[in-house]
This record gives C-alpha cells, structure tokens and sequence, in this order.
C-alpha cells in the first residue's frame, strides 16, 4: 500500500496512468514472451519500487502466460498492468479478456485512418464491454500531417473511445519533442505511448544501463513532461538474467522526473 492506504497492485489502468501523467513520470513496458523474462521483469519492478507494464502478444502465445503472468501482478506490492497485445483481431481482445489482463493495446495503424478508426471504435466497444482498458494506435508522418498531426490524434482519440494512444512516427524511431508538445497540448492528460530508440544505450554491453548518465536522463524526462506516460522497452536485448532484471529498473529510474530522481513512486 502506498501512504494513502491505497492497494497499489489492485489499481485500475486508467488512475495508474493518470497517476504517472500528473507526477511526471512514465511506466516502462515490456513485451514477454517467456515466463522467465516476465518474472524478471517483475523482480526488477518490485526491487526498484517501480511500477511497469507486462504486455503479452496474444497472437503468439500470449495467453499461456497470462495465468502466472497475473499472479504475480497481483502478488507484487507495486502495481504491473498485464496488457494483451490484440493487433487488428477483435477474437485476441475477447481471449485477453478470458487470459485475465487488465488493458488491450489495438493496432489498426496498418490500416487508412478511416479503417484504424471503424476498427479501433469497435474493439474499444468489445474492450468496454469485457471490462478492459484499451489502447489505440495512430501512425503519424510529420511531413504528410504537418500542424494537422495533434488536431487529427485529438480527434481519433474522441471519435475512437480508446482510453490511451500509442503514437507511431513514420519514418522516426519517436516522435520528436516538438511532435510531443503539440499532442501534449492537443490531448492534454491522455496518456501517451511510445518506443523511443535506445539501441545506442546497450551497444557497449550492460554499462551504459548502469551508468547511463545525463544525456539519456534529460531526453527521458523531457519525454515524460510532455504527457508521455508508458515508453516501450522491446529494444534493450535480455540477455542474462540478471541483465534482464536490471531493465526495468534502470528504466524507471531513467524515466522519473528530475525532481523525483531520488523519491520512490509506490
């Protein structure tokens, strides 16, 4: 429990998020594909007093893990959303449903923005319906949306009824800082995902994750001030395990803002 008496591991998606938004940090997220990697994901969330995001490709195997998966979220002292990732396929919402994860992350970007949105606003209804959280997707090109970009991500997110975003930079490994602050300002407190680039950060082995010094630290809070609340982790390799458990810790550390540096979350 945190000070105010509040059960953190039981917390729904949405206030944990709006959680992370309003004290300016994010949750770093992972996408598992084994139990191993999964509990050291856990172990590093718990150790750092960090809370994170497990995400589970329902398309490949997602839902064997789900059950252990889920234990241990809701065993740990820290909250871990379990989050299926469904893709375009409205069956995978109803099986991330049935496999126990709070939240869905949808994936309709591949599609025109008309489809993704027809799309995105039905698996919302069923995500609604089952009692999950769900995540949209927009793919957007600077060039193509120009100053179009955060009035077009504000309305997708109304029009959708999703209750978070994952932006995609075409052509981009992230959006840009200037991209993020007029979605920030557009969107206000939606909670925002992206996958900034961080292979550069591991190419020398696991000592930059120990040290990974200002440059890193500065670009992750400057990410999270501007309304960013989960950044995705897929790129930092697991290797050992204990460099797979270094991970999310270092993460959370990274992405907390300066003034919360030295404090714990939860």
């Amino acid at each position: 429990m945190d000070d105010c008496g509040v059960d953190m591991s039981f917390l729904h998606p949405q206030e944990l998020l709006t959680r992370a938004y309003a004290a300016g940090y994010a949750l770093p997220s992972r996408l598992v594909r084994s139990m191993a990697d999964a509990a050291s994901f856990f172990d590093a969330a718990e150790a750092s007093r960090s809370p994170a995001v497990v995400r589970l490709d329902m398309a490949d195997g997602g839902a064997s893990l789900a059950p252990e998966a889920a234990r241990r979220a809701l065993e740990g002292s820290v909250p871990v959303m379990l989050q299926g990732d469904c893709g375009d396929s409205l069956e995978l919402v109803r099986l991330a449903a049935q496999s126990g994860c709070a939240a869905v992350g949808l994936d309709g970007s591949g599609f025109a923005l008309e489809k993704n949105l027809a799309f995105t606003r039905e698996a919302v209804r069923l995500a609604r319906s089952l009692g999950l959280w769900a995540q949209g997707a927009l793919a957007l090109d600077e060039q193509e949306n120009g100053d179009a970009a955060p009035t077009e991500a504000a309305e997708f997110a109304i029009s959708s009824g999703c209750n978070g975003l994952k932006i995609l930079q075409q052509g981009a490994a992230e959006p840009s800082f200037q991209v993020l602050a007029r979605l920030s300002s557009a969107l206000q407190v939606y909670p925002l995902t992206i996958r900034p680039a961080l292979k550069s950060l591991v190419e020398a082995g696991a000592e930059p994750l120990v040290d990974f010094g200002p440059p890193l630290d500065s670009r992750l809070t400057q990410i999270c001030r501007l309304g960013v609340c989960v950044v995705e982790a897929d790129e930092l390799p697991p290797q050992e395990e204990a460099y797979r458990s270094l991970l999310a810790g270092v993460m959370a550390r990274a992405l907390k803002s300066a003034g919360q540096a030295d404090q714990q979350v939860f």
